[in-house]
């Protein structure tokens, strides 16, 4: 495998990591990365009409268009700039949810990164009102260097109750949003953006050789400091599993599908998701709506609603 190709799949890895949402295009890479079909949306017949309806005529809602929505790009402004930082703190602010592993991905990038340059936010109406896809155009500049590499991302973009834009890059999206997303990318006009980008990189790349050492350099260095990150998480989290709390003795069923978390928190990490009629032990109440059970051997935490304590 050559050195460009090592860069190109890992590019892949953290395009997916950062928001692993249905198209990730970087460098030039298009990818095409499937949500899953379960979970789900009450918006999906309203995504699914607006699928149907979509033409490719000049007043579609999926033509392009170029830094048409100030707020989308104040959003897009806030991200990159935390993503240079490494502020994780502010990319949660604005999104759905970020893991771990997309937390430590993301500070370790922003070692070697000084900025994100030229961007440019290129929109879509999205598949529920309110929402948008965005192909985000930027240049990548790395600290100490003056070589400002091109790449693009996919953002799914949604609005809160309180008018307030997020990125929403929630694994447990509807099929019909999946699908019309999916659609979107293969429309011409972003197909041409794809492949312009496409042709920058290349050219870029193939024009400096030590601009290519560096990426292929880069790509190693983070994935091994990924990688021991995580080897380090894994080993502290079997060192609090080991002093977990002991179970009560008591039970509790679950009544619905829902998310049991590390922490009593809903941006938490997943550890897994129940099903009606799952039983875990209970440890007690964690308070402001929480319940603390085991799971798997460790201290985790469910919604109280979604739970009833065994007589």
């Amino acid at each position: 495998m050559n050195r460009n190709n090592r860069f190109h799949e890992w590019i892949e890895t953290h395009s997916q990591l950062v928001m692993p949402l249905v198209l990730a295009i970087c460098c030039v890479l298009t990818v095409a990365i499937g949500l899953g079909a379960h979970g789900s949306n009450p918006h999906a017949a309203q995504a699914a009409d607006a699928a149907t309806e979509a033409s490719t005529d000049a007043n579609s809602p999926l033509t392009l268009q170029m830094d048409a929505y100030p707020a989308v790009n104040s959003l897009f402004e806030t991200y990159y700039k935390a993503m240079a930082d490494g502020d994780t703190a502010a990319i949660e602010n604005i999104s759905s949810t970020l893991s771990a592993q997309e937390k430590i991905r993301i500070e370790e990038l922003s070692k070697y990164v000084d900025s994100y340059t030229d961007v440019t936010v290129y929109t879509q109406q999205g598949p529920v009102d309110g929402s948008y896809i965005c192909y985000v155009y930027s240049r990548m500049k790395f600290t100490d260097h003056d070589w400002e590499v091109p790449g693009m991302q996919t953002m799914y973009v949604c609005t809160k109750s309180d008018g307030s834009l997020y990125i929403n890059n929630d694994e447990n999206q509807d099929k019909t949003v999946t699908d019309y997303i999916q659609n979107a990318a293969l429309k011409d006009d972003v197909v041409d953006l794809t492949n312009s980008v496409t042709a920058e990189y290349n050219e870029l790349v193939s024009s400096d050789q030590d601009l290519s050492d560096y990426l292929d350099a880069l790509s190693s260095d983070i994935d091994l400091s990924v990688g021991q990150a995580l080897a380090q998480l894994s080993a502290e989290s079997s060192t609090e599993s080991d002093t977990a709390a002991e179970g009560t003795g008591k039970y509790v069923t679950a009544n619905d599908t829902v998310n049991i978390r590390k922490e009593p928190d809903e941006n938490a990490d997943v550890i897994e998701v129940t099903k009606v009629g799952d039983r875990y032990e209970y440890v007690g109440d964690a308070g402001n709506g929480w319940t603390e059970i085991l799971c798997n051997g460790e201290n985790a935490y469910v919604r109280s609603e979604y739970v009833s304590l065994d007589e």
